[in-house]
């Protein structure tokens, strides 16, 4: 299990999120971003993609040898699936104005959505880097005891 992390400014206290950095989005039909919460993101991310219940047991572990016995169109389709609708959410960051937002790092544009910059870092690039708040100390992620 991994463990939550406070990642924050060691000389101000900028709080810039709690956790691991980002988190997993399965995207519907529709195109809408559903959010896969730990520890039960296999069971969305299955019932999103409408996988039947044999099909669900790839989300657990893997492509098990009885996938061998399905045509491989269908293992192709479930692959390439999953690769098109499953993202992960990074906490992102403006270093121009310090908004705080989440997106993909893969498929978003790094764009501010209050001041329009581009100057955006995701908190896992952050770390170690100068505070965007106080411009005087270093953000580092702490380990709060918690495990997830």
């Amino acid at each position: 299990m991994p463990p939550i992390y406070r990642i924050v400014c060691n000389t101000c206290g900028e709080e810039y999120s709690k956790g691991w950095g980002y988190k997993m989005y399965v995207a519907d039909d529709d195109g809408k971003r559903v959010l896969c919460h730990h520890p039960g993101e296999k069971f969305t991310i299955a019932h999103v993609l409408k996988l039947s219940e044999r099909e669900r047991e790839w989300v657990w572990f893997g492509f098990p040898r009885w996938m061998k016995a399905l045509r491989g169109r269908r293992v192709k389709e479930i692959k390439n699936l999953v690769k098109e609708r499953l993202g992960a959410l990074s906490y992102c960051v403006c270093c121009n104005c310090c908004e705080t937002f989440e997106l993909d790092l893969v498929r978003d544009e790094r764009r501010c959505p209050a001041c329009d910059s581009n100057d955006v870092l995701s908190v896992s690039e952050l770390k170690g880097k100068g505070c965007p708040a106080c411009k005087k100390g270093t953000v580092v992620w702490m380990d709060t005891g918690i495990m997830s």
